[in-house]
């Protein structure tokens, strides 16, 4: 099965280059380290829900709209698990 939090991470990357904004500017917003954006991005750690919440606002997009644009974009395996084959 493929990794979820390398795919999340993408999908971080992707939504935080979109918004225009570098690691250490996200990082400043949400009130956590940088090295937390890198490590999240690259897929080494998981993240909280209290932190992917702070994201979500920082990056101006509802948290939902976050979970279903990694769904559409996700691997074969998490699509056939949310039952979306």
């Amino acid at each position: 099965m493929a990794n979820f939090s390398a795919a999340f991470g993408q999908q971080l990357l992707w939504l935080r280059l979109h918004a225009g904004l570098a690691q250490s500017e996200l990082a400043v917003q949400i009130g956590v380290d940088a090295s937390v954006i890198s490590r999240l991005e690259s897929g080494t750690t998981r993240c909280s829900v209290e932190v992917f919440t702070k994201i979500s606002f920082a990056l101006n997009v509802k948290p939902g709209e976050v979970l279903d644009a990694f769904l559409c974009s996700a691997p074969d395996e998490y699509k056939e698990l949310n039952g979306d084959t």
